[in-house]
């Protein structure tokens, strides 16, 4: 089984790169979520799900294990092969597959083109547990990019905001974008 393949991109298709290895070039099919992050010519090394099936051998690649968990998980899932697996992977974040799981958000999981509402149901009965204990970390700019444009979204200007949202990003890391803009308004209405 394959499990890491490190390499220099020599191609990039809509859903697969082929990685140059000592002259071999290996076709790895990849979600959009690890495709936009890599360029053609760059040396680059993924996470590789092996797929073997009666009349194919197929990689899936992804730049990190959290996508390559993610992606196990669904294939688990009765009617989710690896091809919807990676549909879904690139339909949305890795974060917001989860939350949706765990929140039970049909309608969020079957905006993604090739799921529908039982396919999306059966998701998540399926992997509601399994994701219990996962509590995905948001990087600290995407948690400022958030609660800023919720603030935004909310009629606040950004210049007396700025400030604000770093600081408290910074202070309290652990808190979701829900506690953070509660935190927020508590502050803006001293």
């Amino acid at each position: 089984m394959i499990a890491l393949l490190s390499g220099k991109v020599v191609k990039k298709n809509l859903d697969s790169v082929i990685i140059d290895i000592n002259g071999v070039g290996y076709l790895v099919f990849t979600p959009l979520s690890t495709l936009t992050k890599i360029s053609i010519n760059e040396k680059v090394t993924l996470n590789i799900y092996t797929s073997i099936k009666e009349n194919s051998f197929e990689l899936y690649g992804f730049l990190t294990e959290e996508e390559l968990n993610v992606f196990k998980k669904l294939i688990t899932v009765p009617k989710i092969g690896t091809k919807l697996a990676n549909v879904i992977l690139s339909g949305m974040s890795v974060e917001k597959i989860i939350d949706s799981i765990k929140n039970n958000e049909i309608s969020i999981l079957s905006s993604i083109p090739g799921i529908g509402k039982k396919t999306a149901e059966r998701i998540c009965i399926d992997l509601k547990d399994k994701f219990e204990d996962i509590k995905v970390a948001k990087k600290d700019s995407d948690k400022k990019k958030d609660l800023e444009s919720a603030l935004i979204n909310l009629g606040y200007k950004k210049g007396e905001i700025e400030k604000l949202v770093t600081r408290i990003v910074s202070e309290h890391p652990e808190l979701s974008i829900e506690e953070l803009l509660k935190l927020a308004f508590t502050e803006l209405y001293k």
